[in-house]
């Protein structure tokens, strides 16, 4: 989940570049005030939730699944 992150984004962007075509990104963003959404899209697949739906989001994708 990311929310206000445009700075970290925007500092990593070459890694999460690098990371594209490697693994499946996704960012779930609690509706940003500043361009965070903007700039996931550009590094991967980017979902616009509420805050605490987008918890809920990366919880259930990223933390009930078997490694």
């Amino acid at each position: 989940p990311i929310l206000n992150e445009e700075q970290i984004l925007n500092q990593n962007k070459n890694y999460f570049l690098n990371l594209k075509s490697k693994v499946n990104l996704i960012f779930v963003d609690g509706t940003s005030s500043d361009q965070s959404f903007q700039l996931a899209s550009q590094y991967s697949q980017a979902i616009k939730r509420a805050p605490m739906r987008a918890l809920l989001i990366f919880y259930f994708r990223c933390c009930t699944y078997p490694l």
